[in-house]
């Protein structure tokens, strides 16, 4: 393949691509735990200064998670492009961190899958290439919407 003229050129690059959709699933089950310990009602309880500190635990998570998406970027440029499709915004925080969970689970299945040499969805690569696509696009709307949530507070 002329992108890796070297087998360990493309070994770094799947070993990178696996490293950043491990690292967003890690970042989005931190976030999804959070959001199952704070109910809306329990984060109206919280003393204000606990409040802040939740809110930036939160919003450090996202950036980082922001971190991790884009860093799968560099797969899509070898993948057929997808169609455009954007998602509702979610309607608060906890059913926003759940769907934005949801989707890095889908991610990082198919980076694994891709990445990894194994047949995705019955060796149909278009397909996956497609699935991947739309979420990865839906982590980043998901994970503007959340910070909206995060700065309006």
């Amino acid at each position: 393949m002329k992108a890796f003229p070297l087998p360990e050129d493309r070994t770094n690059f799947v070993n990178r691509c696996l490293i950043a959709s491990d690292t967003a699933l890690s970042r989005a089950w931190a976030l999804k735990r959070l959001a199952d310990r704070y109910s809306a009602a329990d984060q109206r309880r919280l003393r204000p200064e606990s409040a802040e500190k939740l809110r930036e635990m939160l919003r450090t998570h996202l950036e980082e998670l922001g971190q991790a998406n884009a860093d799968v970027d560099p797969l899509l440029t070898f993948l057929p492009g997808s169609q455009d499709k954007s998602l509702p915004a979610p309607a608060d925080l906890q059913s926003g961190v759940i769907s934005l969970f949801n989707q890095v689970q889908e991610q990082d299945s198919l980076v694994t899958k891709i990445v990894a040499g194994t047949p995705p969805s019955g060796g149909d690569l278009p397909a996956s290439a497609e699935e991947l696509s739309l979420s990865h696009r839906a982590i980043k709307e998901l994970a503007d919407s959340l910070r909206g949530f995060l700065q309006t507070r």
